[in-house]
This record gives C-alpha cells, structure tokens and sequence, in this order.
C-alpha cells in the first residue's frame, strides 16, 4: 500500500480514467467528420488539407447543396400524349365525366347542403301530442316509484308498539 492508503490509490484511478475520458472526447469531432465526409462523399480531411471555414463551407456544401441527379427518367412511363383525334375526344369526355361525378357526389352536398323537408302541420302537431303524453306518463311513473319506495321505507322502520306500553 502507498503512504496515501486507499483514498490516494482511487484518485489515482479517477485521474487517469478522466484523461482517456478528455483524448476520447478530443478525438471525437476527428471521428465524426471523417464518417461525415465518408457518407457524403467528400474527401475525408487530412493534415495537409485546408482547415477553419473553407473545410466548414466543404462540410456544409456536402451535407446541405443540391443533391446530384440519379437518373433523368420520367416520373411515370405512361406520359405519352395520345395522337389521334380519337384519343383526345375519349380523353376529354373522361375528364368531363370525372368533374361532373365530383361536382355531384362531393362539391354539391358539401357547398350546397339539402334543406330538410317540412313536415306537414297536422304530423307536426300529432308528434307534439305523442311527446307530451310521453312525459306525463314519466311523470306518472316516477311518482307511483316515488309512493312505493316511501311505503317500503314505512314498512321497513315500522316499529310495533306494545299494547300495553303507552
């Protein structure tokens, strides 16, 4: 054991622990842009290569410039344009057809929503009828329910009284 005992042996420790720790994290930005600049395709940096803001602008050009054309296909195979009068008339009849069914089924009730239809005045006034029939008899039945439950509430704290008692 040294002098210092065992506190001086785990500082020793914590101290060489904390300097890997500051060459890991000092490598760290090294490591980065070289997986950058391999993902990207830019040259990685080398010592030799310009440092400061013209690596920065490389970087930067890289990761945010316009992308390089894969292939100058077309989006769709199917964009050749019919060359017979035929075509054209089918064409446009379709297209036609594709507002019209649009127009009916989705614009029109949406834009122009259905006004609801009026009854007659004599269904009116029997549904009121219906409807105020309908809630006197809740009412009814809720003060028959009412009655009963304050008779079986009687009957179950109805005490006897004694017949001689006074």
């Amino acid at each position: 054991m040294n002098k210092t005992g065992i506190l001086g042996d785990v500082l020793e420790e914590f101290e060489t622990t904390a300097r890997q720790a500051v060459k890991q994290v000092k490598g760290a930005p090294k490591q980065v842009a070289k997986t950058v600049a391999g993902q990207t395709g830019v040259s990685a940096q080398s010592p030799a290569a310009p440092t400061g803001d013209e690596s920065n602008k490389d970087i930067v050009k890289a990761l945010y410039g316009k992308s390089r054309p894969k292939d100058d296909r077309p989006l769709a195979e199917n964009n050749e344009q019919p060359k017979t009068p035929e075509e054209l008339e089918k064409l446009a009849k379709t297209r036609q057809d594709l507002q019209r069914q649009h127009k009916e089924t989705y614009y029109d009730p949406l834009i122009n929503r259905p006004k609801p239809k009026d009854e007659p005045v004599a269904e009116k006034i029997e549904k009121e009828e219906e409807e105020e029939k309908a809630k006197k008899m809740e009412l009814i039945q809720k003060k028959e329910k009412k009655d009963i439950s304050i008779a079986a509430q009687n009957a179950k704290t109805h005490v006897e009284r004694l017949p001689n008692a006074g």
